[in-house]
């Protein structure tokens, strides 16, 4: 294992960091107002300088992990069967 591997998150690395899905993470690096950190370039697959992960959640740039509503409410116009 080299060095620079210990600097770098890959798509995986940030999802469970971040308690988020992959598409979650890809809103997040396509929205401009989350300001999320660039994929760094010239690597096969995506992966994240750690460093600048860590500023941006400084920053104050991550919700809340409990953001989402709660488990089995509804959205206004959602139906759920009973059985």
């Amino acid at each position: 294992m080299s060095g620079n591997e210990k600097l770098i998150l890959t798509k995986k690395d940030l999802c469970e960091g971040l308690r988020i899905c992959a598409r979650t993470l890809q809103s997040y690096v396509s929205d401009p107002r989350m300001n999320f950190p660039k994929p760094l370039r010239g690597m096969q697959k995506k992966v994240w300088s750690k460093a600048s992960v860590a500023a941006w959640i400084a920053a104050g740039g991550a919700p809340a992990p409990d953001r989402g509503r709660p488990r089995g409410t509804k959205l206004s116009g959602e139906h759920h069967e009973t059985r």
